[in-house]
């Protein structure tokens, strides 16, 4: 098997890549690389009229974030490319014609008016709204002749009788009813190729061996296999995914945001967690107490499409939560420090460029990993470092509360001034509780955070006894000119 498994993504660059699209490609590349096979990028593009500019590049940029590399694909090309389908035009126009020589489709002159009527007609009689093979019969000479005269046609499969059945490597057997199928369209008038037959092609010239999509594409396979049979062509074996819902039962949808790779990545999710999270909808590791934190490299050993359910699988936010908190744990302090840099830098660059210039911040990101779940939360804290100081009605209304927080300020300089070592075991010793509140306040601006002590620690001693004294300006009536 190892030695020919050749798996597939074809999306549509439409938009953003959809968690459900990227589920999707994650267990197409999990079998590629746990039988050492291939994993080939294609783009679907052939819709031109719902393509939005921009978005295979993103569609790219996320899969290489979620780490699922190609071994093909339009960037990187291949020995079986173009990978675009937009690119293989001329292939899908020359396979038409070949099944039109050898009979096995034909030219439909129907006009949008009498399909109309066709249908309309299978309604009242509460039959199934199918083609009625009107342009089946006529005969070569008379298709072709009508066809030189420019007259325009769709070209049809001829479908032949029975049902239609294969076996589906996540859900079994699968019988397609015949009642359910017409002699549908392999081409419109224009001569461009509908999705189903462009699809079949590229799948055999690129040599796919599995084909890994959700259970939404459940019904277009009876029709790609009577194309592939049509041409002789052994077909895929198919494995139909469970999809992903929303927590109350929902389809899971854009519109309701959170539901694309993007958003997630903008939300400082890490990449491992949404993998981890991704594998777990709809594929079980198996086992009594099964495990749930899982490597990507992990997942590909151990994924085996015999262990993906066929029911849906509701998104869980608190357990991609969880998940990150255990992947953003196990990160060095190093790789901690680089993701948040480069997670700041792409959401907000200015940022990025202050936090650059100041040698504490590195310190005061690892400081504050304790506890959190995603990078904004690790770099919340450390953003109130640069944030603006608390006012001075923050510290308490009457004066003699502001007078109290005055002393208290100034007891924390002196007990600060006089460690003879600074780091945050120092800071946690030389300070009492009863203060702490307040000197949080004016370092940081808020009341609450990760552990004071440790921010501190990160912040330095010249940088926290600045604060503090300009907090105490502050209070006592001064102008206060800033942190630097």
């Amino acid at each position: 098997m190892s030695e020919r498994v050749r798996t597939r993504f074809a999306p549509s660059p439409t938009g953003d890549l959809h968690l459900g699209n990227a589920r999707t490609a994650l267990f197409a590349w999990l079998l590629a690389r746990g039988s050492g096979g291939t994993f080939v990028l294609r783009i679907d593009d052939t819709d031109v009229e719902r393509n939005v500019a921009g978005a295979e590049a993103r569609i790219l940029a996320d899969l290489r974030w979620l780490g699922l590399t190609w071994d093909e694909g339009p960037d990187i090309g291949g020995p079986r490319g173009p990978y675009r389908q937009s690119e293989r035009s001329s292939r899908h126009r020359e396979t038409i014609a070949e099944l039109l020589r050898g009979g096995a489709a034909y030219r439909c002159f129907c006009t949008p008016e009498r399909l109309a009527a066709v249908r309309d007609a299978a309604r009242r009689a509460r039959r199934p709204p199918r083609y009625d093979g009107a342009c089946a019969a006529l005969v070569p000479a008379e298709s072709a002749r009508r066809a030189a005269a420019g007259e325009p046609f769709a070209v049809r499969l001829r479908r032949p009788p029975g049902p239609v059945r294969f076996v589906d490597l996540v859900r079994g057997e699968v019988v397609e009813d015949p009642a359910d199928l017409d002699d549908f369209v392999l081409a419109r008038a224009d001569g461009a190729p509908l999705y189903h037959l462009a699809t079949v092609v590229d799948d055999h010239d690129m040599g796919i061996t599995h084909v890994v999509r959700s259970r939404d594409h459940l019904s277009n396979t009876a029709r790609q296999l009577l194309i592939a049979r049509a041409f002789g062509w052994p077909a895929p074996e198919y494995a139909h995914l469970s999809l992903l819902a929303e927590p109350d039962g929902r389809k899971l949808s854009k519109r309701r945001g959170g539901a694309t790779v993007a958003a997630l990545r903008e939300a400082g999710h890490l990449p491992e967690a949404v993998v981890n999270d991704l594998a777990l909808l709809g594929w079980h590791p198996g086992g009594d107490a099964p495990e749930e934190v899982f490597a990507l490299g992990e997942l590909a050993a151990r994924f085996s499409l015999a262990r993906c359910s066929t029911a849906d699988g509701a998104a869980d936010p608190a357990r991609l939560r969880w998940l990150g908190g255990k992947h953003l744990a196990g990160l060095s302090d190093a790789d901690l420090v680089r993701r948040t840099l480069e997670w700041i830098a792409a959401g907000d660059p200015a940022a990025a460029v202050r936090a650059g210039a100041e040698e504490w911040v590195p310190r005061a990101i690892v400081a504050s990993r304790e506890g959190a779940h995603v990078l904004a939360e690790v770099w919340e804290p450390v953003a109130a470092l640069f944030g603006e100081p608390a006012r001075p009605e923050d510290y308490g209304a009457p004066a003699a509360e502001r007078a109290a927080a005055v002393r208290a300020l100034e007891q924390a300089i002196e007990l600060l001034e006089s460690r003879p070592s600074w780091n945050g075991e120092a800071v946690h010793d030389a300070l009492p509780r009863e203060i702490l509140r307040t000197v949080r306040l004016a370092v940081t601006g808020r009341r609450s955070g990760p552990p004071l002590h440790a921010l501190l620690g990160a912040l330095g001693r010249d940088s926290t006894v600045e604060r503090l004294r300009a907090a105490i300006e502050l209070l006592s009536g001064e102008d206060w000119r800033g942190w630097t």
